[in-house]
């Protein structure tokens, strides 16, 4: 019988976690692309195959432009960024064309000079990690004259999975690929909605927004709101549910958001009946974890589960336009822990429903 509802929240757990594929730039969806940003943790115990890892898998697809004798072998340069995005070690990953290439976190942290490992240790749920993220720049970028050059440019999808195997927990995603485009609004000398003068797809509000526009009347535009909207649930005591963002301005690595209006943010908590709460979240760096039964107003949740959304919200007529949210560039990923035994833990990774110009 226990099994039984175990099976039951996992099903729970899975059920609006499911998000379709998307074909939109300014959306990281599940699409080839050229660079990738992967936000990893791991435990602190890095000689043994214990505990918390990241793992981190890349496909090349090979040249998708018919007759080209590009190079689309997998090159990559990377970055071990701290959530602060200070590069604390980088190096290479490269594969041959067609190939499946894979690292994890636990590798590149062994890299870190052990002088510099406290600069990624976090604290989460009272246990201390590593945490932060890693940039990997494709070295394969050739400058585009035509339509099926830029598809040729994206030629990699990714996966990176959380898994704590030695309790029988797995839970991976779709890594977001940042897409290669120098023609989003038919001009091959306009960026609008990409990263200037790299033409690096933008994960921002204006990013978004613009694209969703230009698919209708082909205008660009800008922002007047965006969403985020995590959904959580926590089965029990000693569960937990984290969710995790990764932003920065302008689409560069390493800028800092607190400027932005991103370093406390007030949102409404609605509990899965719908009652409904305030309360605020600090996301001060570009790589923020929270534990989200934390969080939590104390009057909304009596007992477990806990179960409901955050509405993350920026208007026009508040920090939309007055902080510069619509162009800082940032996904989110939830991540809902079950612990137990090998036969009774599970964990689910889902990216983040996001929306650009809905209602207040």
């Amino acid at each position: 019988m226990k099994k039984f509802f175990i099976a039951l929240s996992v099903l729970a757990a899975l059920m609006l976690g499911v998000v379709p594929a998307q074909a939109l730039m300014g959306m990281p969806d599940d699409q080839p692309g050229a660079d990738a940003i992967v936000p990893f943790i791991c435990s602190t115990d890095l000689a043994s195959g214990t505990g918390l890892n990241t793992l981190i898998a890349f496909t090349e697809l090979g040249a998708r432009e018919t007759g080209s004798t590009l190079d689309r072998s997998l090159d990559f340069n990377w970055d071990l960024m701290t959530v602060r995005s200070a590069t604390i070690a980088d190096g290479t990953l490269r594969g041959t064309g067609h190939a499946v290439v894979s690292t994890d976190a636990k590798t590149l942290v062994n890299e870190v000079a052990s002088g510099d490992l406290s600069a990624l240790q976090v604290v989460i749920d009272g246990t201390t990690f590593y945490a932060g993220y890693v940039y990997f720049q494709n070295n394969n970028i050739v400058a585009a004259t035509s339509n099926s050059m830029i598809a040729a440019n994206n030629h990699i999808v990714g996966q990176f999975l959380y898994v704590n195997l030695a309790i029988g927990q797995a839970a991976g995603a779709n890594i977001p690929m940042l897409e290669y485009n120098n023609r989003i609004d038919g001009n091959w000398n306009t960026a609008t909605a990409m990263t200037t003068g790299t033409y690096l797809e933008e994960f921002s509000p204006d990013a978004l927004a613009s694209a969703m526009s230009l698919q209708v009347n082909g205008a660009v535009t800008t922002a007047t709101a965006f969403g985020l909207y995590p959904r959580f649930y926590i089965p029990a005591s000693g569960d937990a549910n984290w969710l995790i963002n990764w932003q920065c301005q302008n689409g560069i690595s390493g800028t800092t958001p607190a400027a932005n209006g991103l370093n406390t943010i007030h949102l409404n908590v609605y509990q899965a009946d719908e009652q409904v709460r305030s309360t605020s979240v600090s996301w001060p760096n570009e790589l923020n974890i929270l534990d989200v039964e934390a969080e939590l107003p104390s009057g909304l949740f009596a007992t477990f589960p806990k179960e409901g959304w955050f509405q993350f919200l920026w208007g026009a007529s508040g920090d939309l336009l007055v902080n510069n949210v619509r162009s800082v560039s940032m996904f989110a990923f939830n991540y809902m822990i079950a612990n137990g035994s090998a036969g009774e833990a599970w964990t689910v990774l889902n990216p983040v429903p996001r929306d650009a110009n809905i209602a207040d």
